[in-house]
């Protein structure tokens, strides 16, 4: 699977309240952002409207304004030349004054509009609506990001611990992604208890007598309720050579003996107390003699001490010769 691929969809009543609550809030939002977008607009074409009419009033009384500048131009003319009075140049003066006036107060009106004030305010409240449209989606996007478990990266999903419907609590473990690039082997064995575990060498055995190199990276769990311990294997030879979950089988080396003196794993024959025992030929048959084991590798099984190693030791049907004799051995009652 890739990154971001939904694995988990979390619902449950208290999740369904509080998404239906979000959406209900986001629905009530949106409506006054959308009526506010509607104000806006008819502030707009009321600024418009009233902007026109002020530059038609303005447009009218520059026409004005113009005309009787030259009408009292041609009075003054006239009264230079005693055609005319100075009543009459003072009221073509006065006119000019008043439409000045009446010019200067329509530009500076045009900077101070009502609807200029009202459309800023409308506008505000727009800014302040899609602020609160895009914090509710922010928490609907959250919610719904906390309810969606989704790939962190690309790998392969294995180990799922969950079925549809099933109740989980806050931290259960829900199923596992493993980057197949990086795999470990988590492997169990009963070491003895001064065994050097640590960074020690191991091999995964495959079909063919095929054998993987890894090492041990982590002691998980030095006893478990059985009494094993728990390791962690990795190596670069992992990757690309198993899927998460295969099971496979190897052995950890936990010290290294030259020259050992070893049998196949079907020489020995255990007691009814779990002492080990092998049989040797001699000129009287085989004959039954007791060992200590170490090392085991493979097949071979160390003896320590019990054997010599110019002695021919049965390896096949030794069981078959160690029943036959059981009972002449341990007496066991009818």
């Amino acid at each position: 699977m890739s990154a971001g691929a939904l694995l988990f969809r979390i619902d449950g009543p208290i999740l369904t309240a509080m998404q239906e609550a979000q959406q209900t809030e986001l629905r009530s939002v949106t409506a006054r952002l959308r009526m506010a977008h509607e104000t806006v607009k008819r502030k707009e074409t009321a600024l418009k409207a009233a902007k026109k009419a002020l530059e038609a009033r303005t447009r009218a009384l520059m026409s004005q304004l113009a005309l009787a500048e030259q009408t009292a131009a041609a009075r003054e003319a006239a009264f230079k030349q005693h055609l005319s009075t100075a009543e009459q140049v003072a009221v073509a003066r006065a006119e000019v004054a008043r439409l000045t006036a009446d010019l200067s107060s329509v530009r500076s009106e045009k900077d101070r509009l009502p609807a200029g004030d009202e459309l800023a305010e409308a506008q505000r409240v727009v800014y302040e609506l899609e602020s609160a449209v895009a914090a509710v989606k922010a928490r609907v996007a959250k919610l719904e990001a906390r309810t969606r478990l989704r790939a962190p990266f690309d790998g392969v999903f294995t180990d799922r611990k969950v079925s549809a419907g099933q109740t989980v609590r806050s931290g259960d473990v829900l199923g596992t992604v493993v980057d197949p690039r990086h795999l470990r082997v988590a492997a169990r064995l009963f070491p003895p208890v001064d065994a050097a575990l640590d960074g020690a060498q191991a091999e995964i055995l495959l079909p063919g007598r095929e054998q993987v190199a890894v090492e041990v990276d982590r002691i998980v769990a030095r006893s478990t309720s059985d009494g094993a311990v728990t390791l962690w294997l990795t190596g670069p030879a992992l990757e690309g050579r198993f899927r998460p979950g295969t099971a496979v089988s190897g052995l950890v080396v936990l010290t290294h003996r030259r020259n050992a003196l070893a049998v196949p794993r079907t020489a020995l024959v255990y007691g009814p107390d779990e002492t080990p025992f092998v049989f040797v030929k001699t000129s009287g048959g085989p004959r039954r003699i007791r060992v200590r084991t170490g090392v085991v590798q493979g097949n071979w099984i160390e003896v320590r001490s019990g054997l010599r190693e110019d002695q021919a030791v049965v390896v096949r049907g030794a069981y078959e010769l160690f029943f036959a004799s059981f009972s002449r051995t341990y007496k066991v009652a009818d």
